[in-house]
């Protein structure tokens, strides 16, 4: 298990979350990586998740490949456009990846659309 996979899962637990009280679903990642594949299994219910390493079954279950799940992790790429890409593949309930991206730090070097303009009106 990568550092950054760690981190993150165990990280899930400390904090406020973002989720919507009504999401009550679970959602499992099948990281692939080029020697092994890890399981994530989370449980959204009542505004909380919670993370373990199980191949338990799930609603939802996206199969993806380690790097990019690494990349999503630390905030370097976002899930929804890996996803129109065909990056990783979804079965089941895919209303749960707009779920599980709510979890996902911010883009590194992302800024707020107001800050943005601010710097278009000093450029005019």
């Amino acid at each position: 298990m990568s550092a950054t996979t760690e981190a993150f899962f165990a990280g899930l637990g400390a904090g406020a979350l973002r989720l919507p009280p009504t999401i009550d679903a679970t959602l499992r990642f099948d990281v692939r990586y080029s020697d092994h594949t890890e399981q994530w299994w989370l449980r959204f219910a009542a505004g909380t998740v919670a993370a373990e390493q199980s191949g338990a079954d799930a609603d939802c279950v996206a199969v993806i490949d380690g790097p990019l799940f690494e990349r999503l992790l630390r905030g370097e790429e976002r899930l929804t456009p890996a996803f129109v890409r065909y990056a990783f593949t979804i079965e089941g309930d895919f209303t749960m990846v707009p779920a599980f991206e709510w979890l996902l730090p911010d883009m590194v070097g992302a800024r707020h659309p107001r800050q943005l303009a601010q710097g278009w009106g000093r450029a005019r």
